[in-house]
């Protein structure tokens, strides 16, 4: 199965079961080749990883937001995580202070850390996690 479907004839008549069978095929295949690539991508994943480590290190033992190359140019980025530890505890603190931008149908991390650097404090029943990351552009992006 390479994946093309097609519309049946003008009859309009289609055979469901046969559809079922090729959806479910189809799925499984996606399936199989989704767990096949995590495989193969694994070795690439993990030497990316390790380079950003080396990278990053580097960056921060000279002092440097971004470093410039003819191969492109590295920088670090924040990257942010708002997690809810406690779902009482944080929908009563939103009720009470009726601070409901701090809401997304989940915490808002852009508005729970703007809160906790305009107060000081936490925000009760919410795991907050900030860490240095980077991102690389070759040197034909701008």
């Amino acid at each position: 199965m390479d994946g093309e479907v097609t519309q049946p004839s003008n009859s309009g008549q289609i055979d469901v079961e046969e559809c079922v069978k090729l959806y479910l095929e189809l799925r499984d295949t996606k399936a199989a080749l989704t767990e096949k690539l995590k495989t193969e991508l694994k070795p690439y994943n993990e030497g990316m990883e390790k380079l950003e480590a080396i990278l990053l290190k580097y960056m921060q033992d000279i002092g440097a937001k971004n470093i410039a190359t003819p191969a492109g140019t590295v920088y670090q980025r924040v990257e942010r995580s708002a997690t809810t530890r406690d779902k009482k505890a944080f929908r009563d603190f939103v009720l009470a202070g009726q601070l409901f931008d701090l809401l997304e149908w989940r915490p808002s991390k852009v508005q729970v850390f703007d809160h906790i650097e305009k107060t000081q404090a936490d925000v009760p029943g919410i795991n907050t996690q900030a860490y240095m990351t980077i991102g690389v552009r070759s040197g034909n992006e701008s």
